[in-house]
């Protein structure tokens, strides 16, 4: 949490067990940590893509009303963002858009994804990144 790592790790594992102390199903709490998550967690205009709720359906919306650019990347433990590729944007031959999506994610920081109460890196994370005038 804001360029202080040690502590933040310390603070998602002191979170993690104390959903475990509460009794909470590991399932749940698993479910909860399973995503990595962007920090803060309004600093990116991103949503993660499910089309079957309604935050997906709305997304769905949006993105045939707006610019946007559909962005792949891995995150480490340690919450950056790597190996960040292009899936594909709207409109195609927008590099600006490509290259202010790939900048922003680059410069962002994520709380990673825990299992078992400890971090791990996460693959394949894909968010649409749309761009509201």
């Amino acid at each position: 949490m804001f360029n202080k790592w040690n502590s933040a790790e310390e603070t998602y594992s002191q979170a993690y067990n104390v959903l475990i102390d509460k009794g909470l199903p590991r399932e749940e709490i698993d479910s909860f940590f399973a995503q990595p998550r962007s920090l803060p967690a309004i600093g990116l205009p991103e949503s993660e893509l499910n089309p079957e709720d309604e935050q997906g359906a709305e997304e769905h919306r949006l993105t045939e009303e707006h610019p946007y650019v559909l962005v792949s990347f891995d995150v480490s433990k340690s919450g950056r963002a790597r190996n960040i590729r292009i899936i594909e944007s709207n409109p195609p031959d927008s590099i600006s858009l490509q290259r202010k999506a790939r900048k922003s994610i680059a410069a962002s920081k994520f709380r990673p994804r825990l299992e078992n109460g400890e971090l791990v890196d996460t693959t394949d994370m894909q968010l649409r990144y749309i761009f509201k005038e």
